[in-house]
């Protein structure tokens, strides 16, 4: 019984880190946009949108030196943006897109868009 314990204990405590740090994509709305580009109201905030069945998109992930650009899920579901994001070991804050890709247009991944103060107010109307 003391094994199970003390093997349990170490199976934890090595999977504790990973799954520490899995990434959660919760839903980007109007007002995360806000806090986010908020301290730099001059700043464009760049977003990259992508899905997990997109090959390009990977690329384009793996890529990403900016660590100030969201990446932003399209086209798939939250669990294998999810996969992906923690796959790839992206840093950069992972999102949803829930709703923004029809309000901006947006039609194929990967994509990317640099929205301004005036751009994320103009999201609210």
């Amino acid at each position: 019984m003391k094994c199970r314990k003390s093997f349990a204990f170490l199976l934890a405590s090595l999977l504790w880190p990973a799954l520490a740090s899995a990434a959660a994509c919760p839903d980007l709305k109007v007002e995360t946009l806000k806090k986010l580009i908020n301290p730099h109201k001059a700043k464009k905030l760049e977003l990259v949108f992508f899905s997990s069945w997109c090959s390009d998109c990977a690329v384009h992930l793996k890529t990403l030196k900016n660590n100030s650009a969201v990446v932003v899920g399209a086209f798939d579901s939250r669990e294998r943006i999810e996969r992906v994001v923690n796959k790839l070991a992206v840093q950069n804050a992972c999102f949803m897109e829930a709703g923004l890709v029809k309000r901006l247009g947006i039609r194929v991944v990967p994509a990317t868009r640099l929205l301004g103060w005036d751009d994320i107010i103009a999201l609210e109307k």
